[in-house]
């Protein structure tokens, strides 16, 4: 059986493109329901700053309002390799995003 890199994808990159764009929207909106179904489990959001927030966490302070998105969707087209049982997408995205008393952003 092969089960590389090279072996026969699960999903074509068209899906996962739609995967990712339905994720973005999850975020946005915020459906904390959907967005938990689109995040793996041991998911980790790591900012450009460094560190990293636990996939729990992250979507724990969307759900309570600590942390909003303003905006988050991609700005060039969303770059995909398939494998096996994996996938890795790429893009820039412009992302505005606030809490009570602070706000950011920037195209990363």
């Amino acid at each position: 059986m092969n089960v590389g890199p090279e072996a026969e994808p699960l999903a074509d990159a068209a899906f996962i493109q739609d995967l990712e764009r339905e994720r973005l929207r999850s975020l946005v909106e915020p459906d904390v329901h959907a967005a938990r179904r689109l995040h793996a489990d041991d998911y980790e959001l790591v900012p450009p700053g460094g560190g990293s927030i636990s996939g729990a966490e992250y979507l724990g302070s969307i759900e309570r309002g600590e942390f909003v998105y303003d905006v988050f969707e991609s700005a060039s087209e969303i770059r995909c390799r398939t494998y096996r049982d994996a996938a890795v997408v790429r893009y820039q995205a412009p992302i505005q995003y606030h809490g009570d008393d602070w706000q950011d952003g920037g195209i990363f």
